[in-house]
């Protein structure tokens, strides 16, 4: 590492959706594996509140997922560049 002056990025997945009682986020090493992940919790959310598991395939397209870099600043959801 001492003759790299800087580290290597690091790059992972965040599925996120945002409802009207929960924010749920999700990670992965890619953007399908984040998605799968966060489905799957979805189910599990469901049968843990009553709700009908049917919901997850209304949140479905809601779902973001985003690209997120360790060691990076963000503002805006973009990976702040300031000068």
């Amino acid at each position: 590492m001492a003759d790299k002056p800087w580290r290597e990025p690091i790059a992972f997945w965040r599925a996120s959706l945002e409802t009207r009682k929960y924010d749920f986020d999700a990670y992965g090493a890619s953007a399908g594996e984040a998605r799968e992940t966060l489905i799957r919790a979805l189910y599990r959310h469901c049968g843990q509140v009553g709700l009908d598991p049917s919901r997850v395939l209304e949140w479905g397209d809601s779902i973001e997922c985003r690209q997120v870099t360790l060691g990076a600043a963000y503002r805006d959801r973009e990976i702040f560049q300031g000068d």
